[in-house]
């Protein structure tokens, strides 16, 4: 029933999230040396700038979309699904809850400046729905004068984001070009899973995109 397994055949999907497992543990692995070497300097101290802990893009299509059951995250998060959450959703004793202070690009390799459309929006616990923190429609592009700028104005979620374990962020961005729109160049569409865990009242940055944000 996963929408994004009927994309792919089942041998093509196993390919590709053999080739994911292998790139992420890379990913990780590079970053943990580089975490260590940081920490090994005498010259450490708790100004330190540290690397952004690597966020966790999802393949396209895994082996979990060709099972009975509904545990891909397609299924789990209902990504066919582009309708927004509604703002009366919520519960009447306090929660964990997920906050974004600020998201931008950590390297886009654009020529600067530019105008960016497009969405970021949550998919959590309480309701799978599109909960956004960036809308833009392309007639309304933000302009970015810079890559230090890069911080996309995020807007005010519909309701408060519930995690207990682990949420989705979905993130679709343009960059504007003339025309009517058949010149304008892909950023970044893809899905990034967002673990909590047991973390409580933290501040995380992450990268691909940067990602701020705190659990209270």
């Amino acid at each position: 029933d996963c929408p994004a397994g009927k994309l792919y055949p089942q041998s093509k999907a196993e390919e590709i999230e053999l080739e994911w497992i292998e790139r992420y543990c890379k990913q990780m692995g590079d970053y943990s040396k580089l975490f260590d070497a940081i920490l090994a300097r005498e010259d450490h101290d708790d100004s330190t700038t540290l690397p952004p802990f690597p966020m966790k893009l999802l393949p396209p299509t895994t082996s979990l979309c060709f099972m009975d059951g509904g545990y891909c995250y397609h299924s789990l998060y209902k990504t066919h699904d582009t309708s927004t959450t509604p703002s009366t959703l919520g519960y009447r004793t306090p929660q964990q809850m997920l906050q974004f202070f600020s998201m931008r690009l950590s390297s886009s390799g654009l020529s600067y400046p530019i105008s960016v459309y497009g969405i970021l929006a949550v998919r959590d616990d309480l309701d799978q729905r599109r909960n956004y923190l960036f809308n833009c429609p392309r007639d309304t592009a933000v302009e970015i004068v810079n890559q230090e700028s890069f911080d996309l104005p995020l807007c005010s979620p519909c309701r408060g984001i519930y995690v207990l374990d682990e949420a989705l962020l979905e993130v679709d961005l343009w960059v504007k070009k003339e025309g009517n729109g058949s010149a304008d160049k892909h950023i970044l569409s893809a899905y990034a899973e967002i673990e909590v865990r047991v973390n409580f009242d933290i501040m995380l940055v992450v990268g691909f995109l940067v990602l701020i944000a705190t659990w209270t």
